[in-house]
């Protein structure tokens, strides 16, 4: 496994890993409907215009040379946030590859990376009522502290979020 800068062509196996993780992690959490409709054609899209952006931070994560997983962070977007904190905006897996360590992997690889940037702490946001990844992220050290908002992707109804944090450095 390999955790590396995406390259333009990578567009589509982010996109598909990003509708399929978003489908299986979130089957009974958002609504069915909006969670088919989500389609790889419009995700690889955004992914390829986002990719040919210098500032935007992102891995992907691989494994005999197919992309399984991928991050995205940078500066947290948070008002309440100093200017040494990152944040990781998303972080997902294909389902096809879940439990393989390949979400640890590029979590460590995307905090390396905050820290090499100069932030000293990173934040992400979680939906309340996901549970494993809530579990996933207090086993690596993430601690939520109590701030919590509404949050939804366009088409989507607003859903509860709460916000973790760590320090990335010494």
């Amino acid at each position: 496994m390999a955790c590396r800068r995406p390259k333009l062509a990578d567009s589509s196996a982010i996109a598909e890993t990003h509708v399929f993780a978003w489908q299986h992690a979130y089957a009974g959490i958002m609504p069915s409907g909006y969670l088919n409709s989500l389609a790889v054609s419009s995700s690889e899209a955004r992914w390829a215009q986002l990719l040919r952006s210098d500032e935007v931070h992102v891995l992907v994560v691989e494994r005999t040379g197919i992309v399984c997983g991928f991050s995205r962070y940078g500066a947290s977007r948070d008002s309440d946030a100093h200017s040494d904190t990152g944040e990781i905006y998303a972080i997902n897996i294909h389902p096809n590859h879940w439990r393989e360590g390949l979400g640890s992997a590029l979590l460590s690889a995307s905090l390396t990376d905050l820290e090499d940037i100069g932030f000293c702490r990173a934040t992400l946001w979680v939906l309340e009522s996901n549970d494993g990844a809530r579990r996933f992220y207090e086993a690596r050290g993430w601690r939520y502290h109590g701030a919590q908002k509404l949050d939804a992707p366009p088409g989507c109804p607003e859903l509860p979020h709460v916000r973790y944090d760590i320090e990335v450095a010494v």
